[in-house]
């Protein structure tokens, strides 16, 4: 409990930090929100029999839900189809794979997300996308004599790779929820008892400097978006007041 509070304690002092240090005209997104871990919807064997065991992935019973605060989202536009971001959860999270009590799951990462809506509208109320990403995942699995398929014990620190779709719902022009589902695997440990499927859901908060200049005129149609200027020139001014720019 200790290192559950912790690490929510570490989510809440970034959340606070990153906040109020926007300083660039592109757009950004802050969430906050709760995952769930689920290891029962993984199947025994290799890649091809991922999906063996889809079904359980619906089974609520075999998700350790986190409560809020538990999981922190920072994105960034790049352009209108991706979004680099950079996901952290945590948590007390059990394996009910092997029976493995409650142990502190913490997962860190960088993330990429492609927007469908880009292809037709990138400020689109629904906001669907793919996302792929690389991870640190500690949780400690030392003590419970869990091997893999080497007869290696299984450690406590983890790389792990994720994939999964998603979608943002934004019910105004800065705020929405998220839904998210991810397949997390972990490519250097020959065993998937590690493996989980995640899903979480977030509250969203999106904003950014979109009038550097403070002129009234957003950046992207402001031809002069550094320097402060007139609505009938774009955004540029007429220093010298003969009409012209």
């Amino acid at each position: 409990m200790k290192n559950l509070k912790l690490g929510i304690s570490a989510l809440a002092l970034t959340l606070a930090s990153t906040a109020f240090a926007q300083t660039t005209s592109n757009p950004w997104v802050i969430g906050v929100g709760a995952h769930g871990v689920n290891h029962m919807g993984v199947a025994n064997g290799g890649v091809d029999k991922v999906f063996d065991n889809f079904d359980q992935v619906f089974t609520l019973n075999n998700y350790t839900i986190t409560p809020p605060l538990s999981k922190l989202t920072i994105a960034r536009n790049l352009n209108k189809y991706f979004v680099l971001d950079w996901q952290t959860s945590v948590g007390n999270v059990d394996n009910k794979r092997f029976a493995m009590g409650k142990e502190f799951f913490l997962q860190t990462g960088l993330g990429l997300q492609f927007k469908f809506a880009g292809l037709w509208n990138e400020e689109s109320w629904f906001d669907p996308y793919v996302r792929v990403g690389a991870n640190y995942l500690r949780h400690d699995y030392e003590g419970t004599g869990a091997v893999n398929s080497d007869g290696d014990l299984i450690k406590a620190n983890h790389f792990t790779t994720a994939g999964g779709i998603g979608a943002n719902f934004w019910l105004t022009k800065n705020f929405g929820i998220n839904l998210q589902g991810d397949y997390v695997g972990t490519p250097t440990d020959k065993s998937n008892l590690v493996n989980f499927w995640q899903a979480g859901a977030s509250i969203l908060f999106r904003f950014g400097n979109n009038d550097r200049d403070k002129d009234g005129i957003k950046d992207k149609y402001d031809r002069c978006p550094d320097t402060p200027g007139l609505p009938e020139f774009q955004g540029c001014p007429d220093t010298d007041g003969d009409g012209i720019p």
